[in-house]
């Protein structure tokens, strides 16, 4: 029984390492997606600031559209994975790898926050010079 736990083990931190690169290649995918975002809407958001509107205003919408998602993500991803992990845990000795699962988040929400701070920074909404 006890090598059963260990292969089960084995697949289940392979699986985990996998499911943390994921989460990683999909914060690049937040990154490349508001990047994206900001290009596609320039001219709109060239608009909003010659209405009145203010970069910092524009940038904090921004991030948080993006946020909005990355959180939306992680939630859904998150029940979905202890959905499927609740047998394993009920009816196993073994617990689910909390802290590896917060490193994980927490590090995936960061690196969002940054990916998405970099789209809404290094992408000019218009073509004059920033007044602020």
């Amino acid at each position: 029984m006890s090598r059963l736990f260990a292969v089960q083990n084995t697949f289940l931190a392979g699986f985990q390492s996998l499911g943390t690169i994921g989460l990683f290649l999909g914060t690049v995918g937040v990154a490349a997606v508001g990047i994206q975002g900001v290009i596609d809407r320039r001219n709109a958001l060239a608009i909003l600031l010659a209405i009145g509107f203010r970069r910092r205003r524009l940038g904090t919408v921004l991030w948080i559209e993006s946020m909005i998602l990355v959180a939306l993500g992680v939630l859904l991803g998150g029940m979905n994975g202890f959905l499927a992990a609740f047998p394993f845990t009920r009816g196993a000795e073994q617990s689910l790898p909390w802290g590896w699962l917060l490193l994980s988040v927490g590090g995936t929400v960061i690196a969002a926050t940054i990916a998405s701070l970099c789209a809404v920074l290094w992408v000019p909404i218009a073509n004059r010079p920033s007044s602020e």
